[in-house]
């Protein structure tokens, strides 16, 4: 009766915290911001730099810059922290190193205080970091048996992550 209770309370855990990271992105986020100013700035360009052309001649749009591809992984290069992922027994963070476009590294800060939870999380934050370098999101890992919680926790902080890195 205990598992049940604690399997049904670990994924209705895991589930606000996912949605909570989905619905909590805010458009305050500065590389939200970044991102909205260069699409208005490219959207209000004057067509013609140099005002009307004299009658009879066309004049050129103005030169656009080449648009960079992203990489192939769509994620810019770099390392980036994820939200600090509150949970019943500690909080989890993950940094994600990005190199190519594709993740190459996760590292996780975890609770280790607890007997039962630093045995739990040393089981479960490897298993959950060869998810992580082959996924591009964390709705893509896989619960791990046993630490529903810190699974949830993970992914939340991971989504948090890749969503800093997308390009």
């Amino acid at each position: 009766m205990r598992r049940a209770a604690f399997a049904v309370l670990g994924t209705a855990i895991g589930a606000t915290l996912l949605i909570g990271a989905k619905l909590g992105t805010s458009t305050d986020d500065p590389g939200t911001q970044v991102a909205l100013e260069e699409e208005t700035g490219d959207a209000s360009a004057s067509p013609s730099p140099g005002g009307t052309a004299p009658a009879g001649k066309a004049t050129a749009p103005p030169a656009k810059k080449p648009a960079a591809k992203p990489p192939a992984g769509g994620l810019k290069d770099g390392t980036f922290a994820g939200a600090t992922a509150n949970y019943d027994y500690g909080a989890i963070k993950v940094t994600i190193t990005v190199a190519g476009g594709k993740v190459t590294d996760a590292d996780a800060t975890y609770p280790d205080e607890d007997p039962t939870s630093a045995g739990i999380n040393e089981n479960a934050i490897p298993k959950l970091r060869q998810q992580a370098l082959a996924a591009t999101s964390a709705s893509k890992l896989n619960t791990v048996s046993g630490a529903s919680l810190t699974s949830a926790a993970y992914k939340a902080s991971l989504q948090s992550a890749l969503d800093k890195a997308k390009a």
